[in-house]
């Protein structure tokens, strides 16, 4: 009878698992790739360049350590584009970049709505069929029993085994093009002062820059993410993000 019962309960298990599919399993073969979505919410691409001279400084707010490289790939993106990295002294064009991200890590039973009552009860269905198919009553509601505690712990375990992480990563950009003429730029801003008062701050200052702003977004997911493997795509994407504002320079 111990005997009986112990393939029971690895018969219950095994049923859940063919059964639902589990989360942990779906999720894990679902989004065992990383994938990317590059958005450009407000490209400017410049064409009518003044020169190709370009200084780029990047602020990384993310958490993750990828200022250096993805500042470094984004400079390569501009040479491969016909541009020359300058110091801000010398440059045509200014970019001045901050990076965020949110980060969030989503247990497998959450990603398509599963729980872990659903691993209970494929689990006890397929305990209960499998001990009927014994043509012993009692086998059939040990079956169920076994099946319905070995789905849920199965389920349990493997849904904390694997989570669906994702990275939202936001760019900000401003880029300055120095003017032939000196500008004058009027500002406005409005900031509150105590609980019901708003002010409007307006102001103008004598500039050599044009301003413009730009942004982008990349939205990144995998199954048990393994960040040293997916910050080399991640950073060649965000740099992609920064690069596209500007066409290939052609003198002519």
């Amino acid at each position: 009878m111990h005997s009986k019962t112990h393939w029971l309960a690895v018969l219950g298990i095994l049923a859940c698992l063919l059964s639902t599919g589990c989360g942990a399993i779906k999720t894990s073969l679902k989004y065992k790739d990383l994938e990317t979505n590059l958005i450009t919410k407000e490209a400017l691409f410049l064409t009518d360049m003044p020169g190709n001279r370009v200084a780029l400084k990047l602020t990384d707010s993310t958490g993750l350590d990828i200022q250096e490289k993805v500042q470094k790939q984004a400079e390569e993106d501009l040479k491969a584009r016909g541009y020359e990295i300058v110091p801000p002294a010398e440059a045509d064009y200014i970019i001045r970049g901050k990076l965020t991200c949110r980060q969030m890590a989503v247990a497998a039973s959450d990603v398509d709505s599963a729980s872990p009552t659903d691993g209970a009860i494929a689990g006890g269905v397929g305990g209960a069929v499998i001990g009927a198919t014994t043509g012993d009553p009692r086998a059939a509601l040990i079956g169920a029993g076994v099946g319905v505690v070995g789905g849920a712990a199965t389920s349990l375990i493997a849904d904390n085994l694997v989570k669906l992480d994702t990275l939202d990563f936001e760019g900000k950009l401003m880029i300055l093009e120095r003017a032939n003429t000196s500008l004058q730029m009027q500002t406005e801003s409005s900031i509150r002062a105590g609980s019901e008062t708003n002010q409007r701050l307006s102001y103008s200052e004598d500039t050599a820059y044009k301003r413009y702003r730009a942004g982008f977004a990349l939205h990144a997911k995998q199954a048990n993410m393994d960040w040293a493997k997916a910050r080399d795509k991640i950073s060649e994407l965000l740099a992609k993000g920064i690069a596209d504002n500007f066409e290939p320079y052609s003198q002519e």
